[in-house]
């Protein structure tokens, strides 16, 4: 059963992660400057996770299509 939630969009959500995630997220960020900011890669992370999990036939054979694409491209170059 859904459960209800408060729709405000004023609501911030506050989430804590430890030093090893936080690593991570500064490693991503420096890799993916077109990012602008941590917070920006975050929000952007959780929006393709929630694409991923609200619509998977959708969403995953387009990340996929990417990811083989990028690799071409990248593979290319060296």
């Amino acid at each position: 059963m859904a459960r209800q939630l408060q729709d405000d969009p004023f609501h911030t959500i506050s989430v804590s992660i430890d030093t090893e995630l936080l690593a991570r997220l500064n490693t991503a960020a420096r890799l993916l400057p077109e990012s602008g900011s941590r917070s920006q890669l975050v929000r952007d992370l959780l929006n393709l996770s929630l694409d991923i999990l609200l619509d998977p036939v959708g969403t995953l054979p387009a990340v996929v299509a990417k990811i083989k694409e990028q690799y071409a491209a990248d593979t290319e170059t060296r």
